[in-house]
């Protein structure tokens, strides 16, 4: 058997490669670790995995009359709609397929949409969508609404939490059936309890 010497040739290139190896080591473990830090979503993405959640939650009375699930947007807000879009290409509701799309609040009539969603820059016109769309099992969605007599959903950001106020009043009048538990997680108005 042979042993080597430390001074042999091959015991000083191993020991230079040592730092070499431990310096690209560590190099790659920084590089690599800052990918391991999740970016925190952004409130529009968390509102688009709320609709499609709440669309999972609702039950429609005309559901077996429903081939496309149709997501009205009314208002700005183009990484919101993005959101959407980008979801309905993965997300199905109730085994439909989604689709997506901007409104105006002045041209919509009943039956156009499953889910109408208005964005904060536009809730004024949220009591207007309410009497155009009602009795025609359309959920209407808002945030920052004050018009609590006219949404069923209404997004409320605050300390960059998002909470949600329920009209169940409006959802029944719609003909549309909500898992009580999902109404124990919001701000529920106009509840039994």
């Amino acid at each position: 058997m042979f042993l080597r010497d430390a001074r042999h040739p091959d015991s000083r290139q191993k020991r230079t490669r040592k730092p070499i190896v431990r310096v690209t080591f560590l190099l790659c473990l920084f590089i690599f670790s800052q990918y391991g830090y999740a970016k925190r979503p952004s409130s529009e993405r968390i509102q688009s995995l709320l609709i499609y959640k709440l669309a999972t939650l609702v039950e429609w009375s005309n559901i077996e009359n429903i081939k496309t699930f149709h997501i009205g947007v009314v208002g700005k807000n183009q990484k919101l709609l993005a959101e959407l879009i980008l979801a309905s290409r993965v997300i199905k509701v109730h085994g439909r397929s989604v689709q997506v799309a901007t409104v105006d609040p002045d041209s919509v009539s009943g039956n156009q949409f499953q889910i109408i969603f208005v964005n904060q820059n536009v809730r004024r016109k949220v009591s207007q969508l309410a009497k155009r769309i009602r009795h025609t099992d359309t959920l209407l969605v808002s945030r920052g609404s004050k018009a609590r007599d006219a949404f069923m959903f209404n997004f409320i950001v605050k300390n960059k939490k998002i909470y949600f106020e329920v009209n169940r009043d409006n959802l029944l009048s719609e003909r549309l059936v909500v898992d009580d538990a999902l109404m124990s997680l919001g701000l529920c108005l106009n509840c039994s309890e």
